[in-house]
């Protein structure tokens, strides 16, 4: 049974400021509000790592990341988004860079990826969406220029299924229809929804990727990537929209203007593709270590 603060928080997601319930689509989006057009910090934008400035910004902190939670599934007609159950211990991150602590409120997806690195497109983008805790929720949040910060992860093809993401991917054909909500039947833990390797990033300030498209969001897009299989993006493009099939939808790279794109590049050896490729890199590192002793001896 869906609890009361999931229905809350759907009613809330279809008319919070962001545009989840307004009538607007990914096809007409020179049709979207006057800010979306004109503003000086829009996102999406491209992640160049050739002129993106160097800074070390200090670790993440993911408090709670590690926790079991249930949530649920809600097609609002734009996007998947992953409603979290309340709890009084909810997942939060602070450090990176970050200014203030802030707590997270959902997870939504693009397919394909909204940002592009170095002018490649990922085929699906995950946005683990938090709000600034000193403003209590997410909708006073939208008052201010630092309300909110989202964790941008993007996914890359694999041969096979992301079994981390099968607990949502699993029930995609129950929410399949717009406005339709499925509760997840196995507990998820948020730190599956990062890339295990986080030290690597791109900073910048931006907007909402969505109407009204409002400059309020702090952008955190990790360098390394998750995998996804085609037959996982296939569900995520089989979700309908009030028009038909949402076969795609992401928005238009904006313009960098005057802002700078800051990178944290990791120390750790760095794979821009899935999870196995660090297991593969560990593997190569023990099958080195062990040549080299038979050598040797």
């Amino acid at each position: 049974m869906v609890s009361v603060y999931i229905l809350l928080t759907i009613l809330f997601i279809s008319s919070v400021p962001g545009g989840y319930g307004s009538k607007w689509n990914h096809i007409d989006q020179d049709e979207w509000p006057d800010i979306c057009l004109k503003g000086r910090r829009q996102s999406p934008i491209n992640l160049d790592a050739n002129s993106a400035r160097d800074k070390s910004f200090e670790k993440f902190d993911f408090v709670n990341y590690n926790k079991n939670l249930k949530g649920t599934a809600f097609n609002n007609g734009h996007s998947v988004v992953l409603i979290l159950e309340e709890s009084d211990d909810r997942p939060r991150v602070r450090g990176g860079g970050l200014s203030k602590e802030y707590i997270t409120d959902h997870i939504h997806f693009h397919w394909q990826a909204e940002h592009t690195v170095n002018g490649h497109r990922y085929p699906l983008e995950a946005h683990l969406v938090h709000y600034a805790a000193e403003y209590k929720n997410f909708f006073n949040a939208f008052n201010y220029r630092d309300g909110i910060a989202v964790l941008g992860v993007l996914y890359d093809m694999s041969p096979d299924d992301d079994i981390e993401l099968e607990a949502l991917t699993d029930v995609l054909d129950e929410v399949e229809n717009t406005h339709k909500k499925f509760p997840i039947s196995r507990e998820i833990q948020l730190r599956s929804y990062l890339p295990r390797d986080v030290a690597g990033f791109y900073r910048y300030d931006g907007s909402l990727t969505t109407p009204n498209c409002s400059e309020i969001v702090t952008w955190t897009v990790f360098t390394n990537t998750l995998p996804i299989s085609k037959n996982q993006i296939k569900r995520f493009e089989d979700i309908r929209s009030e028009s038909g099939k949402l076969t795609e939808n992401f928005r238009a790279l904006q313009k960098l203007g005057d802002r700078t794109v800051y990178l944290k590049r990791s120390p750790m050896f760095h794979s821009e593709h899935n999870r196995s490729s660090h297991t593969n890199y560990n593997i190569l590192i023990m099958f080195t270590i062990v040549s080299l002793r038979f050598a040797f001896n």
